[in-house]
């Protein structure tokens, strides 16, 4: 038993250096495998009788012979060579091994934007994957630091400094109609839409009465609606139900243009864009709490957004690539 200090284990470099130099018998040869000098491999045996309090290799002609020291340290170096080379190996993941399931709290629109297109690939690529979704909260941030929640989407109120967000979507706000509106040839005759042009027909007002949303929500859904200033037919404090009151109707809705988009693709519905006064500019973002191991994305592309993983090497965010930008909070 040696009594050297934890501070003076030889490191890595030397381990290997014993373990080459048993093979080879040679500093010359070892030196070569290795990739270094004559003069580095005679520093590093040193360093290695120091620790170990024996010769380790004697000279005998040409050829440097292992002692009965060596020969029994020879299985431990080795072994620990190998352990070191099995942490450092890159870990594969494979989302299909993957089983576990997924905390997320979203606003209804937050889901149609981003986890509709992820959830048939999550589907096919990550069978296991289960996701539970919960409606945004007053706790939002507690949640996600003591592991009840994995992702937040739209959270608007100021991050603390120990969650990490990432801002996946940065883009203006439209007009929804049915299809034929008269706002439609109105747009095509003039190229633009007016505040009259708008208000001349009845509104869909998208209104937060909730008290289970955030603050920062409220005042988001107030910004959605600013232009009502003549009063809404309707009000509701529902992203995706406003939409379908429009269908049959010459009612008009303010809808996130991704979403506005998407609903236009399934609907008889026309996305107009909005005058700039009223459109209003809107961030969405997804953070997690930065003291745990984040949940990760992998985006495949701009339709299909993302396979989530558990892996913190999978660094790749879903986002609508051409305006999306990201940020941390450390």
């Amino acid at each position: 038993m040696h009594n050297q200090s934890h501070h003076n284990y030889p490191d890595n470099t030397i381990l290997l250096v014993l373990s080459s130099l048993f093979k080879t018998m040679s500093l010359t040869l070892t030196g070569n495998e290795l990739g270094t000098s004559t003069a580095t491999i005679s520093r590093a045996l040193s360093t290695a009788r120091e620790f170990f309090a024996d010769e380790l290799f004697v000279r005998s002609g040409p050829r440097m012979v292992p002692t009965a020291r060596m020969r029994e340290l020879l299985p431990d170096i080795n072994d620990v060579l190998r352990r070191l080379e099995k942490l450092s190996a890159p870990t594969v993941f494979d989302p299909a091994d993957l089983s576990r399931t997924f905390r997320i709290a979203a606003a209804d629109n937050g889901v149609l934007a981003f986890l509709f297109p992820a959830f048939k690939r999550i589907l096919r690529q990550a069978p296991q994957v289960k996701l539970d979704v919960i409606g945004l909260n007053g706790d939002l941030f507690e949640d996600l630091r003591n592991g009840r929640l994995d992702l937040a989407m739209f959270p608007f109120d100021p991050i603390p400094p120990e969650c990490r967000s990432v801002v996946l979507v940065d883009e203006p706000d439209v007009l929804l109609v049915k299809k034929g509106h008269p706002l439609v040839a109105i747009y095509k005759e003039k190229g633009e839409l007016s505040l009259s042009d708008i208000q001349a027909y009845p509104k869909v007002k998208i209104s937060n009465v909730t008290h289970n949303f955030s603050a920062a929500v409220v005042r988001y859904h107030a910004s959605l609606m600013a232009h009502e200033s003549d009063g809404a037919s309707i009000s509701m404090p529902y992203f995706l139900a406003a939409p379908w009151m429009v269908l049959e109707t010459e009612a008009t809705v303010k809808i996130l243009e991704k979403n506005g988009r998407l609903l236009a693709r399934y609907l008889p519905l026309e996305v107009l864009p909005l005058p700039p006064s009223i459109a209003g500019h809107y961030e969405r973002s997804r953070l997690w709490a930065g003291t745990r191991p984040e949940p990760t994305f992998q985006a495949a592309d701009q339709t299909e957004s993302a396979v989530p993983s558990s892996n913190p090497a999978c660094r790749t965010w879903p986002s609508d690539r051409r305006n999306a930008r990201h940020r941390e909070c450390r």
